[in-house]
């Protein structure tokens, strides 16, 4: 056609178009949306997971103080208060044993306040509430 001399016209017709660009554009809209969904979903359960671990591992603790350390501090309390009407002790050694029970008594409220921090983490990892209000 390079040889025509003349006028002339074109005319496209988008007969065999069929709105492919928008449609491309919606695909790879929704392409990246699912994307998007299935990596915020990944990350939410890591989360739910971490928190799961979290709590489990604070029952652990709280159920190992209560079954190992609680009976020993209240032996050792009561062997303490027994040493004292005896007369056995004196005053620093009363003190030490005291402040032990106190720390070990101290260290058992923090992990409690994790217990419920953890399951505070959990409840917001899932949306719902999840505690009964009972301890392990």
């Amino acid at each position: 056609m390079s040889n025509w001399l003349g006028p002339g016209f074109v005319l496209d017709l988008p007969i065999f178009n069929l709105n492919r660009g928008p449609i491309l554009t919606a695909e790879a809209k929704r392409d990246e949306l699912y994307q998007s969904f299935i990596s915020k979903l990944h990350d939410d359960r890591a989360e739910l997971n971490e928190a799961y671990r979290n709590l489990k591992s604070q029952e652990q603790l709280i159920t190992l103080f209560q079954s190992e350390i609680r009976p020993a501090l209240e032996e050792n309390q009561a062997l303490t208060e027994s040493g004292l009407q005896l007369k056995d002790l004196n005053l620093l050694q009363i003190l030490a044993a005291q402040d032990r029970v106190l720390r070990s008594r101290s260290e058992f409220v923090q992990e409690e306040l994790e217990y419920w921090k953890s399951v505070f983490d959990v409840e917001k990892s899932v949306g719902a509430l999840v505690a009964t209000g009972e301890q392990p």
